[in-house]
């Protein structure tokens, strides 16, 4: 059987669509940036401004607010500088729209982004001995004596950002 082609590849379309996916493809793509630009709607013969994403190696894709909220879940942040170098899975969804069912890019909320948890880490607060939780904290990793200090300390590190110092310290009050 021969390749077909979407009757949308015939057109010049300037951004990542539906139909510049094979059916059922599932594709990776980079994101460079995230700004406000001013688009041609050839409907309306009319510009509008969009979100549009720069993405690494392939056309921009116009963000809608589905795609804007999937990339705060897959980033884990809801700031757009966050999402530079940020990786995400797009694929082509029937969805109900302008009065119909349509295809339309969607990204998948289920595959996090490596870049996810640099942004989470970025949003965390030092933890220090001056810090309000800090006798939370203590108390805390004193009553896990029967727990190893490195599993204590993974649950104290997905909530802080932990020094070395502050870390050899939290070690002795377990150890205690």
């Amino acid at each position: 059987m021969s390749e077909k082609t979407h009757w949308k590849k015939l057109l010049d379309y300037n951004y990542l669509g539906s139909h510049d996916l094979e059916p059922g493809e599932r594709r990776e793509i980079e994101f460079i940036s995230v700004n406000h630009e001013t688009v041609h709607n050839p409907r309306t013969n009319s510009d509008e401004t969009k979100v549009v994403a720069k993405l690494k190696d392939e056309k921009p894709m116009i963000l809608n607010s589905t795609n804007l909220r999937a990339m705060e879940l897959v980033t884990g942040s809801p700031y757009k500088e966050d999402w530079t170098g940020c990786k995400a899975i797009v694929s082509a969804e029937k969805v109900r729209a302008f009065g119909g069912i349509h295809d339309a890019l969607r990204i998948d909320t289920n595959v996090k982004s490596p870049a996810a948890n640099k942004a989470k880490k970025a949003q965390l607060e030092t933890l220090t001995e001056k810090h309000e939780n800090w006798g939370k904290v203590s108390a805390y990793v004193k009553g896990q004596k029967g727990k190893p200090f490195e599993e204590v300390m993974k649950s104290i590190i997905g909530k802080y950002k932990v020094s070395p110092a502050i870390k050899k310290k939290l070690k002795e009050t377990h150890e205690s």
